[in-house]
């Protein structure tokens, strides 16, 4: 028990490190937007780009493996946004937030750092498969159902070109299609080149988690809703055991693979989502403390899921 705490506290000691920044320097937060775009935009993309490039073409294409995360992500959304709708009687842009807030894990700045920690860097290459297919359901069916209520005419066409956007825009995204390409061609890489892309993949981690816990310090426990226990109940115990579930289900699975899996359900909510919200300005206080509280909350069940894989009572 004490080698899992030892793999998850570290990380989760950055976190606070970062928390304790901003208590203790106060910057506004438009001061952590540089660092920001390092993370987002430069060290994590080039972490998933190294990661697909190094690993067999073979591997990438998993189908079930990408079946099983993907369902799992979509069964959640749908499950959080019926409720939301018959039950809190919420709009249709609400409701997908709050769906959102129980499907979209943190794998940026937690599940990528965490899952090569635990798993070594061979998990990088399913961290970085589940990263991108969950940035394409939660950056598809948030302006989807946001875009079905718009009444103007001209939101379907406004709703299409904004996610084509921010699909082919999104830097995860082109990283995982430009590594998959590199995977293919087995084009070795400069030795300049590589050298610069692997130190910027070693600062991924760090630089995340830093990142991670100022963001969290940043939004305070206020405005509590009425919805946060239900997403945090979905988020942090149904996600994990609904992919549990459906790894034993299907089968066939790499172990490592349907480990990485379950981890990473059981990750946070994602920084992302926020975006979303004051992008749509809906439910924003909610998810501000469903941030803070299943952050805090991962730390039990991340040490949790270790501790389960670590016994062999999970795949």
């Amino acid at each position: 028990m004490a080698s899992i705490f030892n793999l998850a506290l570290p990380f989760f000691g950055i976190i606070f490190l970062g928390i304790i920044a901003e208590k203790a320097f106060k910057i506004e937060e438009t001061g952590l937007a540089w660092l920001n775009i390092f993370v987002f935009y430069f060290a994590v993309p080039t972490l998933v780009f190294k990661s697909i490039m190094e690993a067999p073409i073979d591997r990438l294409l998993n189908w079930s493996f990408i079946a099983v995360t993907m369902l799992s992500s979509y069964l959640v959304f749908l499950l959080v946004f019926t409720i939301s709708i018959l039950v809190f009687r919420s709009r249709l842009t609400s409701a997908a937030i709050q769906a959102s807030s129980a499907s979209y894990s943190n794998l940026v700045y937690l599940g990528l750092p965490i899952a090569i920690a635990a798993f070594g860097s061979g998990a990088a290459v399913p961290a970085a498969l589940i990263a991108c297919f969950d940035n394409l359901i939660q950056f598809t069916l948030v302006p989807i159902i946001a875009g079905l209520e718009k009444s103007r005419s001209n939101s379907r066409k406004d709703t299409i070109t904004g996610i084509s956007r921010q699909i082919v825009q999104n830097p995860l995204i082109i990283a995982a299609v430009a590594g998959v390409a590199a995977s293919a061609g087995q084009v070795p890489l400069p030795h300049v080149f590589d050298t610069m892309l692997t130190t910027l993949s070693k600062a991924a981690a760090p630089a995340a988690l830093f990142v991670l816990g100022v963001t969290v310090a940043m939004r305070p426990l206020e405005g509590f809703r009425k919805e946060v226990p239900v997403i945090l109940i979905a988020k942090m115990i149904i996600h994990p055991v609904l992919v549990w579930g459906l790894v034993s289900w299907i089968g066939g699975i790499e172990p490592m693979w349907a480990g990485v899996a379950i981890l990473l359900a059981s990750l946070p909510t994602a920084a992302n989502v926020y975006i979303l919200a004051t992008q749509y300005r809906a439910f924003i206080d909610g998810v501000s403390n469903v941030i803070l509280i299943s952050t805090m909350m991962s730390v039990l069940s991340v040490s949790i899921v270790l501790y389960m894989i670590d016994r062999q009572y999970l795949p």
